[in-house]
């Protein structure tokens, strides 16, 4: 007598992560800080600071796909925007 013996997987669990982040700024500026509206300076920061998921998301996803001068000039723009200086 012979039997087959069927094994079932057993159901994957569904698992939350949060995740949080902090995020600090080192800026070197011509100009005394003290010149500039703490409302300019938040408001520039908080546009800067959208970018970074979609920004980083699209480096990755270049280099993923071996599109090496892509990712690299994605990078540029990430740098400048980031860091607020001009690369040549």
């Amino acid at each position: 007598m012979s039997a087959v013996l069927k094994i079932a997987p057993k159901p994957k669990k569904e698992r939350t992560v949060n995740v949080s982040t902090e995020t600090y700024v080192s800026v070197d500026v011509d100009v005394p800080l003290e010149d500039i509206p703490t409302e300019d300076l938040v408001e520039e920061l908080a546009s800067r600071d959208g970018q970074t998921p979609t920004a980083l998301s699209g480096i990755y996803e270049a280099m993923a796909a071996g599109k090496k001068d892509y990712a690299l000039e994605l990078m540029r723009e990430y740098l400048m925007n980031v860091t607020g200086r001009v690369l040549p």
